[in-house]
């Protein structure tokens, strides 16, 4: 397939509108220095016609030339203002490339404006959807990164309306500079005080101006004042184009959002020749247009669509940024584009960081995972197992961490407290200080393991507890989650000869001054559960979290994964419902808060090999379809021979 070749089909949905951090084109109004008092021209909704959508075009390498619209000016020159007026200008003013919007199909008008009415496909045909791309800054600078990613699900704050961000987020304090990425036209000037985009300015950029063979679209949001530039003056890369703000409506209160925080959302849309409309004085339509991961538009002599960029392997992934200096100057000199925030540069030795602040680079996701060769080795039995650490910025694209030294270990759990990570396997306990970065050293002893990092339960019998599960309370205390061991046999099983027995989860509280080592049984079951004939056939790898109303608790059972809620951490948990039959087991659970998504990790072992999968759903109560889980974490994604199983995912939030 030609890489310049665009998705037809993708997974992940839309978001609403050209940003991805604002809502449909419901009702934005025109953006101008200074406002007309005549009434606004009423918005109109799209409706798509998806049944016979206007085929997708395949990009070829030969770049048109805009399309002139009656008496096309040239673009005005830095510095200067544009004789018609913001208003003229976005209304239809012959500028080069501009379009009558009847001109575009309404195909286009969804996939690019995402009307309240349009459907999610033709957004998701012409690329939006998730990629993995991040950005990899030079080294020895200090750049504003990503928080809400590319492609992120935005349901929960789209009222339930399946929807997707058009863009990246890149929090930066208030009045902080936005500087141009590359050089280009505006072409779009908005003020939003109806939009959750708030004020936004947009740019067209020829492929001369960034060196990618396609003409591109960049958009700017939440400037806290309205940027000096007029629509038709050209600018430079790196030229000031405003400060750092939050406006925009809340979509819940129809208001000036009081909650969001300052940042710049960037987009990127694209297509070949350089034609766009403008719809209802809202947001810039490309003729035949496509979505672009923002990522992927500092990309040089690469493929940058996003079927291509979602298919590469993990560990070309991270894009190679260019930026710019707080002194003018850029990294590398002769780029054609630069990160939209200025970066600082660091020079070694001057800077003494505070002792409590975290040095590491750890991603934001982490996973830890049981390992084994199983070329060489029966990962049957745990003693032959490894404890590995892997990273996401994402949750869906997984690397390991380099930092992370694999030491003997099973069925692995991992939460972070203030500055360490707290990684339990079995019965014993190995930190992470994220200040020193450095790791608990492993000392062999009896079957390879460190006694001294022995995890006890006062309260316990004598066969103990197994698959550990972390969790923090509210006094900020670690409460572990297990199953009671079973002397001699398979806790997760009945006693031979017996046809059916009860299988018990508990939980107990950390001691206060042990650091996680030492923990104190408390009162009650959380779970009891029969398994044998007509039942389970086992049970074992409880994992807890909290969704922000209720304590959820999976309990693996093979192939199979249940799931049992609780209003408190240590009280009695209730069956709901199901969330895997066939499709994995030894569970970890996460809520996504931003998004109002459950995220469920499992393993399965396929030709003799474990594999991590994730799904993403909004229900407890029911199972989860084939198609909804897909491989996160293997091998051959971490790097590691084929033939090693990646199993037992424990999860936490890195910070």
């Amino acid at each position: 397939m030609s890489w310049f070749r665009i998705a037809s089909s993708a997974l992940i949905l839309i978001v609403i509108l050209s940003t991805g951090c604002s809502a449909g084109t419901d009702s934005p109004q025109i953006a101008e220095s200074q406002r007309e008092t005549t009434k606004p021209t009423p918005v109109l909704t799209i409706e798509a016609k998806v049944d016979e959508p206007t085929p997708v075009s395949t990009i070829g390498t030969k770049v048109d030339e805009p399309t002139p619209t009656g008496q096309s000016a040239p673009p005005t020159p830095v510095g200067s203002t544009p004789t018609e007026s913001p208003s003229m200008a976005t209304h239809g003013a012959p500028y080069d490339g501009l379009l009558s919007i009847d001109k575009i199909n309404e195909f286009i008008n969804c996939a690019m404006g995402r009307g309240s009415k349009c459907t999610m496909e033709p957004a998701i045909e012409r690329g939006l959807f998730e990629t993995g791309i991040k950005p990899k800054f030079p080294n020895n600078t200090n750049c504003r990164g990503i928080d809400d990613y590319w492609a992120m699900d935005y349901t929960a704050k789209r009222k339930g309306k399946e929807s997707y961000h058009g863009g990246i987020d890149m929090p930066a304090p208030f009045g902080t500079s936005i500087y141009a990425a590359a050089d280009g036209t505006v072409v779009g000037k908005f003020l939003g005080d109806s939009n959750p985009r708030g004020i936004e300015l947009v740019l067209r950029h020829s492929p001369q101006d960034t060196g990618l063979p396609v003409w591109t679209f960049s958009q700017y949001t939440h400037f806290s004042g309205m940027p000096s530039q007029e629509v038709g003056q050209r600018v430079r890369m790196g030229e000031f184009l405003g400060p750092t703000g939050n406006t925009g409506i809340s979509i819940k209160t129809g208001k000036q959002s009081e909650t969001r925080r300052p940042a710049i959302h960037f987009g990127v849309l694209y297509n070949t020749n350089g034609n766009y409309a403008v719809l209802k004085d809202l947001a810039i339509i490309p003729e035949d247009g496509y979505w672009m991961d923002p990522n992927a538009f500092f990309l040089v002599d690469h493929p940058f669509d996003t079927e291509t960029l979602k298919a590469l392997p993990v560990n070309d992934k991270k894009v190679p940024m260019p930026v710019l200096l707080d002194d003018g100057n850029t990294i590398p000199i002769d780029t054609k584009t630069v990160w939209p925030y200025a970066c600082s540069e660091e020079v070694a030795g001057t800077t003494d960081p505070k002792e409590e602040t975290p040095q590491t680079v750890f991603g934001k996701y982490l996973i830890s995972i049981s390992s084994c060769d199983t070329a060489v080795l029966d990962c049957h039995s745990p003693q032959n197992h490894e404890v590995y650490l892997a990273e996401s910025e994402n949750g869906l694209d997984w690397s390991l961490v380099p930092e992370w030294e694999p030491y003997p270990g099973s069925v692995p759990d991992i939460i972070r407290k203030e500055n360490k990570l707290y990684v339990y396997d079995r019965q014993y306990l190995t930190k992470y200080d994220l200040v020193s970065n450095t790791q608990d050293e492993h000392v062999r002893g009896p079957r390879g393991r460190d006694l001294s990092k022995q995890v006890t339960v006062e309260g316990l019998g004598d066969a103990g507890y197994v698959d550990p599960s972390l969790i923090i309370d509210d006094a900020g205390r670690l409460v572990l989650f297990f199953m009671h061991g079973l002397l001699g046999a398979d806790p997760a099983q009945c006693l031979p000869g017996e046809s059916s027995c009860i299988k018990y989860f508990s939980s107990a509280t950390e001691v206060d001054g042990s650091d996680g080592k030492r923990f104190k049984l408390d009162d009650g079951y959380r779970v009891s559960i029969t398994v044998g004939d007509g039942a389970h056939r086992g049970a074992s790898d409880p994992d807890i979290f909290f969704d922000g109303n209720q304590y959820v608790l999976y309990i693996s059972h093979g192939t199979a994964i249940s799931v049992w809620t609780s209003p408190s951490l240590k009280g009695n948990y209730s069956h709901v419902g199901d969330l895997s039959d066939t499709e994995g087991g030894v569970p970890a659970g996460f809520y996504h808060q931003n998004t109002g998504k459950y995220w469920t990790f499992s393993h399965i072992t396929r030709d003799g090999v474990t594999v991590i999968r994730r799904a993403n759903h909004s229900d407890l109560d029911s199972v989860l379809p084939a198609q909804k889980w897909i491989d996160v974490i293997s091998a051959p994604i971490l790097g590691l021979p084929s033939t090693r199983d990646t199993g037992s995912p424990g999860f936490t939030v890195n910070e």
